[in-house]
């Protein structure tokens, strides 16, 4: 649970903040694009 609350932090600080498209993202955290987007809603 603790490594996915990580995730989720540095998701919505590389979409929201560096705006770092949400493919990317999830290419560099191990996860698909559409676990990104629940995560930024």
């Amino acid at each position: 649970k603790e490594a996915s609350e990580v995730r989720a932090r540095i998701a919505i600080g590389l979409a929201k903040t560096h705006g770092v498209a949400l493919a990317e993202v999830a290419r560099q955290l191990g996860v698909s694009t559409s676990a990104i987007s629940k995560i930024i809603k």
